[in-house]
């Protein structure tokens, strides 16, 4: 690892502590500063619920060289342990800017997630198989070595809070409203008999 890259991703990473990413968690692996460890969370449409790792692999001479680009988590988008094609990513080093960093890297993998467009590494499938994987996805999370290592003070916050509350009962109105029919026809007739029978005694 370079001196430059050392100093560029430790500039991030105190930039990245005093304003995260929305909707994403990064940080370095203490033991490889090269190779960071990212998680999205708090996604909306099928991914709602999911929580998604991954890794950005730096190359030595970054930030002059893009990332490789991996999510692991199983997710329905892209496919789990392979590279992600993104103009921003290894895929497409013509198209790297050094201005890029890890915060716009991950942006840019959230609204390219959010997408429907097709690349190396994307996988096809439907909405209710990503939903499938999104409620599973801290199962597989809780599983992962590596995941439980580096964001063991985040677990808290990425498991998914499951609603506790029951289903409201919803009462029909039909019923209602024929009980309603039946006690003013009986009443009806209570006072009818009461009306002939005061008529007969007078």
């Amino acid at each position: 690892m370079s001196r430059e890259s050392f100093i560029r991703l430790n500039k991030e990473y105190k930039a990245i502590q005093k304003e995260p990413i929305p909707n994403a968690i990064a940080c370095p692996d203490p033991k490889n500063w090269l190779r960071w460890h990212y998680v999205i969370y708090g996604l909306d449409g099928p991914f709602n619920g999911g929580v998604y790792y991954g890794e950005l692999r730096f190359p030595y001479n970054y930030p002059m060289g893009p990332p490789s680009i991996i999510m692991h988590t199983p997710n329905g988008r892209f496919i789990s342990g392979q590279k992600i094609c993104t103009s921003m990513s290894d895929f497409h080093p013509e198209t790297w800017s050094p201005i890029w960093k890890v915060s716009t890297i991950l942006t840019g993998l959230i609204s390219f997630m959010l997408d429907k467009d097709d690349s190396a590494g994307c996988e096809s499938t439907t909405t209710i198989q990503k939903e499938s994987l999104a409620k599973k996805s801290m199962d597989w999370n809780n599983k992962n070595l590596k995941f439980n290592e580096i964001f063991e003070d985040y677990i808290e916050i990425l498991t998914p809070v499951l609603s506790q509350t029951t289903p409201r009962q919803t009462t029909s109105i039909k019923p209602i409203i024929l009980t309603s029919l039946i006690v003013i026809f009986l009443v009806s007739l209570i006072l009818l008999f009461s009306f002939l029978s005061l008529k007969k005694l007078s």
